[in-house]
């Protein structure tokens, strides 16, 4: 961890999760509940229907179609350029985002609609896009331990949101659910497995759970999105049948800062650089522009 970051949010460094409920992140999440005024000033648009409060899952209309094929076009040009790859599997591409202007222009349609009220509610606060890149997945017959039924791991508030820029009719690949009431009844059944012990079909599991198991498949169309609270709600992919897909992958995290704020600070070229994985830099970034920032003290939760 830096020393700016230790400095400027007085973070102690000790043996710890940082995970965890009551950890770093859970007092991050804290710290922007409380520092949240927008409701009081202004009007949030409403979230409308919410699915995902109810399932964990909901799609939505992001971009328009011509806004989506700008956007596909551009990650093709980023995918023949190879200092733009950020991550290689044998199917599978992760690539570094477009230019700031360009997410800019982005994120203004994706949080310019429902999106936003269903994720403040979500979260009681603020929201940042932490993590964002490029995904790009090629047909392939025997898809990786990704495609298999998971949560994933992460601190106690986050959700992730791929933006489909070609839809489901093109490529043949989509995403299954299932709801938060029979994640969990599967959770509690025993089903957290490791990476190499994910499965293909939960209905053993289930019937012997005794809930039901009728995977919802959602067929995207170009432009649309998928926003699911990962670590609560089982997920898998269906990989790509027919050509390449292609999607924007963000995870979304809690924040004091709205959005275009924390933009301007935990920018494309910092998310360029970033290594994706769970490590606080952000609050380093973040911290000194916050309300009240130099009375705000982060304690490492103890094990």
């Amino acid at each position: 961890m830096s020393a700016s970051l230790s400095q400027q949010a007085k973070i102690k460094i000790s043996d710890t999760d940082m995970l965890d409920p009551g950890g770093l992140y859970d007092q991050w999440h804290t710290y922007a509940r409380q520092a949240f005024q927008r409701r009081k000033r202004m009007r949030v648009k409403p979230a409308g229907k919410n699915d995902f409060r109810n399932c964990g899952f909901q799609r939505l209309k992001l971009l328009d179609r011509r806004t989506a094929q700008r956007c596909l076009k551009a990650a093709e040009v980023l995918a023949r350029d190879p200092t733009q790859l950020k991550a290689e599997r044998e199917y599978q591409l992760n690539l570094k985002i477009f230019d700031q202007d360009t997410c800019l222009e982005i994120l203004d349609a994706v949080f310019g609609g429902a999106l936003d009220g269903i994720l403040t509610e979500h979260f009681g606060c603020e929201y940042f896009v932490f993590k964002f890149s490029i995904g790009i997945t090629d047909p392939t017959p025997e898809p990786d331990m990704s495609m298999l039924w998971h949560m994933d791991s992460g601190p106690p508030a986050f959700v992730n949101l791929l933006i489909y820029l070609n839809g489901s009719k093109q490529h043949g690949g989509t995403t299954e659910f299932l709801d938060r009431v029979v994640s969990k009844r599967l959770w509690n059944a025993g089903y957290n497995p490791r990476v190499e012990d994910r499965l293909d079909d939960l209905a053993p599991l289930a019937r012997r759970a005794g809930t039901k198991y009728k995977p919802v498949v959602e067929p995207v169309g170009a432009g649309e999105g998928m926003l699911f609270d990962a670590r609560y709600v089982l997920h898998r992919g269906r990989v790509p049948t027919k050509a390449r897909r292609y999607l924007l992958s963000l995870c979304i995290l809690p924040s004091v800062l709205p959005w275009r704020e924390s933009f301007k600070l935990w920018s494309a070229d910092r998310l360029n650089a970033f290594d994706g994985g769970w490590l606080p830099e952000f609050l380093g970034v973040l911290v000194p522009a916050c309300p009240n920032s130099g009375q705000l003290q982060f304690a490492m939760r103890q094990k």
